[in-house]
């Protein structure tokens, strides 16, 4: 399974990537424009960390014994 810093990265990079698409659009297009592609990707990337983070804090699912 994930770790914590695995799947905080793995939002962190996908949210990034959005931004850094959204900011790119606005300044190139001088509007706000947001990629079907990217966006999806921010919506997994966010889905994912909370799932997993929920999962990590109110669960034992994600212990490991001897750790």
């Amino acid at each position: 399974m994930f770790n914590v810093v695995g799947y905080m990265s793995f939002a962190q990079i996908a949210l990034s990537l959005f931004a850094i698409e959204v900011l790119e659009h606005y300044v190139i297009d001088g509007r706000f424009m947001f990629d079907p592609l990217w966006a999806s990707f921010a919506v997994i990337g966010g889905t994912q960390y909370l799932v997993l983070r929920s999962l990590k804090r109110y669960t034992e699912i994600l212990d490991v014994q001897g750790r």
